[in-house]
């Protein structure tokens, strides 16, 4: 599917600190997979758009994208995402400084890993 190519180059650029590539590729994800019935590769790529405004300091813009990842989400049933969605909320309440909401995502996602054995998921956990 080309949403999963274009989401890999999204990892990879993000990885690289190419934040408007990065971007892009996640846009172009989002592109093919609304309303397609795709609804955990859509949040995915609505969690790397949230991923790169958290990199570029837009704390509001990754907010927005990581709740246009969670209505993503809604009805489905991936459990690896759900997990790397609370991952993510739990680094923008972080870095906002909200300690008791970023205790209580990364805890969430503390379990889902764990619970399915997603060592590096895990290790990825600050």
């Amino acid at each position: 599917m080309l949403a999963e190519i274009y989401l890999a180059q999204a990892e990879i650029r993000l990885a690289g600190s190419a934040w408007e590539e990065a971007r892009s590729a996640a846009q172009e994800a989002v592109s093919l997979t609304a309303g397609a019935g795709h609804r955990s590769f859509e949040a995915h790529a609505w969690r790397l758009i949230s991923m790169v405004e958290l990199e570029r300091g837009d704390l509001q813009a990754a907010h927005e994208a990581l709740a246009r990842s969670r209505q993503a989400m809604a009805g489905a049933t991936d459990e690896l995402e759900t997990g790397r969605l609370a991952a993510q909320a739990g680094r923008i309440y972080r870095r906002e400084g909200a300690v008791t909401q970023a205790d209580a995502e990364l805890g969430v996602a503390q379990a889902i890993f764990t619970q399915l054995g997603a060592k590096l998921d895990l290790e990825r956990l600050e």
